[in-house]
């Protein structure tokens, strides 16, 4: 799995009208979901699982609290954080192969300013490209090419939301692989002065001959995502 040297300027005109439709669809997929009485998940996660309509794959959304700075936690979420095939598995840290794409230079250098900490809010849109490694003989691997959206709806206290849908930009980006459909946000909504709560909304259809009661016994391992962000805030 390479890296593209570059998403052709045609791609990217089709794609990026398509970002309020995702928003769109990512929030009318959670708010049809039906979901099930909440469980504690590893002490701080109040965590649930969803039926999706039209579907055998289960969602699961889930929150925490978090003391420490909000801008903190969205530069954790939105910093370049690539994951490419050559770094050794302790760089890695388990993490799939990950490649993000820019529309321009304003964006790209905002999310590479925020591996240096929090930076005032931007608004950003990016394309992911991120292959997940099976790890079972015939079992594909798969992919997944989504468009991230991040947003401020913040009021009197601060609120923002990074969303993630799949697009299909027409191009492709690895080999053997089986490209699957994301729909996923993160909330950050700040409670207090030094405290917010963090949430996470995730589905996916992985496509192809996996059976949904199989793939949906690996959902509870997605809240992980909200553990490690509150040590991360909070060390």
């Amino acid at each position: 799995m390479q890296k593209i040297q570059s998403i052709p300027q045609a791609v990217w005109d089709k794609i990026l009208p398509l970002a309020d439709q995702c928003i769109q669809e990512v929030m009318k997929t959670q708010g049809s979901s039906k979901f099930e009485e909440p469980k504690t998940f590893k002490q701080f996660v109040q965590t649930s699982y969803g039926v999706v309509e039209g579907s055998s794959f289960k969602c699961i959304r889930g929150e925490i609290k978090i003391k420490g700075d909000i801008m903190k936690a969205l530069a954790y979420d939105m910093e370049e954080r690539e994951v490419t095939p050559d770094m050794k598995k302790d760089e890695r840290a388990g993490r799939a192969c990950k490649y993000i794409y820019y529309p321009d230079t304003k964006s790209s250098d905002y999310c590479k300013a925020l591996l240096k900490g929090p930076q005032p809010f931007q608004e950003v849109v990016m394309l992911l490209h991120q292959v997940n490694e099976a790890g079972v003989p015939l079992v594909s691997n798969r992919e997944f090419v989504a468009l991230r959206i991040a947003k401020d709806q913040s009021t009197d206290k601060k609120k923002f939301i990074v969303y993630t849908k799949s697009v299909e930009p027409g191009i492709d980006f690895a080999k053997k692989v089986v490209r699957a459909q994301i729909i996923n946000f993160n909330l950050y909504e700040e409670v207090a002065d030094g405290e917010f709560k963090a949430s996470n909304f995730f589905f996916c259809d992985p496509c192809g001959s996996i059976p949904g009661a199989v793939f949906n016994s690996t959902l509870e391992g997605q809240m992980d995502y909200l553990i490690n962000l509150k040590q991360y805030c909070e060390k």
